[in-house]
């Protein structure tokens, strides 16, 4: 609370500035470090200093306390030492509410952004980070909501978690080759983010990585992308279409709800080679009204196109013969299936609340039906029970009401129970 204090030169015998040491010199306008000797400024030191424009930091500097510079409003330009190893935290970088803060310059030899390093810096509108950067810290961008362009090294093979969280301006982004993992919340609620180039190298996207990226129309998996967690593309209005690459479905570890909430996504297809739809991986995408399945597919999940609400139509390939339970429940616009001779066994709920569903059509070698396999599909009018069929669940066509007549087969040895 200095307030008559214009400049402040630091000797070179300081290494350490102390927590809220300058907070709130408002009128303090100039700061200059003689020497190389300061290795820390700690938390709050420069807060609201209002009045200052610029400020050089030494090459000495190891780490930028949170807030160390905070709603220093008429700060415009800073450069960032090569020594710097840590900065901010808690969510607050070293210079969040620096709203005029545009001109940022790395000094040479720089190889890492820290974590939280603009962290709620809204002024940065644009950002050129130099070709020696190797990796880019946990919240390093934090809900820098005017960053509209940033240009990734090809240098770069880390991006931490939330790293572009709430850049609501960035509009598209390149991901270098080096780079194998999309973290967590690393893009989310980027809200004008259209276009997305995965790197060659890219084999797992972490939950969250890409929700409520509302204006992305497309996206190309990678062909070697192994793993996408649950609700890595959730939220993401805009989307359309989109492919799935052969490797991510045989990984054990992708997720389900990948795509919830994507209203306008329309057309699933499932590269050839694809043997396998994950638990739930569809699950949840009301937009969705083709799905494109390949003739080397053999299983369908759990829950794989559960609530799946506007998908009119699903060729199921002849090579399928497992499909998981409630795979296709609330599947509502579906008006028929064929079940391929492969299956032997309808698992519990799987059709059920499929309430246009008229028309199935069940293979000679079916011996199960589950509970509640069929419930509550009211337009289903007639079934033909296969001669093979030897069990048939608790309340499998409960409240089927167009359903008038079922001839039971010879075979069946089981029905009901509790």
């Amino acid at each position: 609370h200095c307030t008559g204090l214009t400049g402040i030169t630091i000797p070179a015998t300081v290494t350490t500035i102390c927590n809220y040491a300058f907070y709130y010199c408002g009128n303090l306008e100039k700061v200059t470090f003689a020497g190389n000797a300061v290795t820390t400024v700690g938390d709050n030191a420069f807060s609201r200093c209002t009045a200052l424009t610029g400020v050089t930091l030494p090459a000495s500097l190891q780490s930028l306390g949170g807030g160390a510079f905070y709603n220093c409003t008429a700060l415009e330009r800073v450069n960032i030492p090569a020594s710097l190893i840590s900065a901010g935290g808690s969510l607050y970088g070293p210079f969040s509410g620096c709203s005029a803060l545009t001109n940022v310059t790395f000094d040479a030899g720089c190889t890492a952004i820290p974590p939280y390093l603009f962290a709620r810096c809204p002024g940065i509108a644009e950002i050129n980070l130099p070709s020696g950067i190797t990796s880019i810290g946990a919240y390093a961008f934090y809900q820098c909501g005017n960053l509209a362009r940033i240009d990734i090294p090809a240098t770069v093979d880390t991006i931490g978690y939330d790293a572009f969280y709430g850049c609501s301006s960035l509009q598209s982004v390149v991901i270098p080759d080096a780079v194998t993992t999309i973290e967590s919340y690393t893009f989310y609620g980027c809200s004008s983010l259209s276009s997305v180039d995965l790197g060659l190298g890219v084999t797992t996207i972490r939950g969250n990585a890409f929700s409520g990226c509302t204006a992305l129309e497309n996206i190309t998996l990678p062909a070697q992308l192994t793993t996408v967690e649950s609700y890595a593309f959730s939220g993401c209005t805009s989307l359309t279409s989109v492919t799935i690459p052969r490797a991510l479905t045989e990984s054990a570890s992708s997720g389900g709800y990948l795509f919830t909430g994507c209203d306008n996504l329309t057309t699933v297809i499932f590269e050839n080679g694809v043997t396998r739809i994950p638990d739930s991986f569809l699950r949840g995408c009301r937009g969705i009204t083709e799905v494109v399945l390949p003739q080397t597919l053999t299983a369908i999940g759990q829950n794989a196109f559960y609530e799946c609400s506007s998908l009119a139509r699903i060729d199921i390939p002849a090579s399928v013969d497992t499909i998981g339970r409630s795979a296709f429940y609330n599947c509502s616009s579906l008006p028929s299936i064929t079940i391929p001779a492969a299956v032997t066994a309808i698992e519990d709920f799987t059709f059920s609340d499929c309430t246009v569903l008229e028309t199935v059509a069940l293979p000679a070698t079916l011996t199960s039906i589950g509970n509640y396999a069929f419930s509550r599909c009211p337009a289903l009018e007639a079934l033909t029970l296969p001669a093979s069929l030897s069990s048939l669940g608790y309340g499998a066509f409960e409240n089927d009401t167009a359903l008038s007549s079922v001839e039971i087969p010879k075979s069946l040895t089981y029905a009901g129970g509790s």
